[in-house]
């Protein structure tokens, strides 16, 4: 019989990944609103190329293809993360829609809305930006996440931004806002974050469902250092999750894959696991812990996820 030295190859720290199906959660950011200051808005227009609209109240969406073209960049920062009053990282985001107030409406022309994929200041000018926004896949998303065409005035119109919320939600650090872009010569002017009247800003309301975590998976055994085992030894596993109130995690797993396992398994234990043999060979195994996602079955397909924590074993050739 050989010994089996148990190294850890990542820290036993929070792991936060989505586990479980959660409570729906409603938040909403407004400059402003909330102690939320986290709005930023900037204007490019052709016809003065180095002028910046950072305190300006209104713009006025128009002319895409004219000497007087005018984009409007809208973001909201901090908006994913741990703290409260934030969506937290990985959420699974119901719906999210960017509420603007037209102030005036000169179109029958769509406007596109374009998650950005680049910084920017609210400084920002025509020129700064190199000839406004106009790089597609390199500036802004392709896709744009809505095309609009407000036809009235004086009132909050909603966008659905779901995809592009839920994009930031996965990679809060592709949080760059978006750009609206004119798609015809008309106009749509939009209240700014500047704007002297409060309700009338850009707000962002987002329905979600937080994850729970698996908090922690270890083999237990490692507690002697190295203890004898064979390279097809089993070894004692804790597996131990933290959730948000009313929230369970619905499965356990352990694994050699480096491949996270698939939600719709049928390989997932109701309770966790508590010991598991290896099938590997002497050299390096690295062994994954694992609490699945439980969306609806449809979203699972689409986004398939768990939460992995994994340990390598080091098993020494057998003698």
């Amino acid at each position: 019989m050989t010994r089996l030295q148990i190294v850890l190859a990542l820290s036993l720290a929070l792991l936060v990944g989505l586990c479980a199906q959660a409570a729906t959660t409603t938040l909403t950011f407004q400059q402003g609103a909330s102690d939320y200051a986290g709005a930023g808005d900037g204007g490019l227009n052709r016809a003065s190329p180095d002028t910046n609209y950072a305190t300006a109240a209104t713009f006025d969406i128009q002319d895409a293809t004219g000497p007087n073209t005018f984009q409007a960049l809208i973001r909201f920062d901090d908006i994913i993360g741990s703290d409260a009053g934030r969506v937290p990282v990985g959420s699974r985001i119901q719906s999210a829609t960017l509420s603007l107030f037209i102030s005036n409406v000169t179109t029958t022309d769509l406007a596109y809305v374009h998650r950005m994929l680049t910084t920017w200041s609210d400084t920002a000018t025509w020129n700064s930006m190199a000839n406004g926004v106009d790089e597609a896949g390199i500036e802004y998303v392709t896709q744009p996440d809505a095309a609009k065409r407000p036809n009235s005035v004086n009132f909050a119109y909603d966008i659905d931004v779901t995809a592009g919320v839920q994009a930031w939600a996965d990679a809060p650090s592709t949080n760059f806002g978006w750009v609206i872009l004119p798609g015809g010569p008309n106009t749509w002017r939009i209240c700014t974050a500047n704007n002297g009247t409060a309700a009338n800003r850009p707000k962002l309301t987002i329905v979600f469902e937080s994850a729970s975590v698996l908090r922690s998976f270890t083999v237990s055994d490692q507690a002697t250092g190295n203890t004898a085992y064979t390279p097809s030894a089993t070894v004692n596993v804790s597996m131990v999750a933290s959730t948000i109130p009313d929230q369970t995690v619905t499965g356990y797993m352990v694994t050699e894959t480096e491949t996270a396992p698939d939600p719709g398994s049928l390989d997932w234990s109701a309770t966790p696991v508590t010991s598991y043999t290896i099938t590997g060979g002497e050299g390096p195994v690295t062994l994954y812990g694992a609490g699945p996602w439980t969306a609806p079955m449809w979203l699972s397909a689409r986004r398939p996820r768990s939460c992995i924590h994994p340990i390598r074993l080091i098993l020494p050739p057998a003698t």
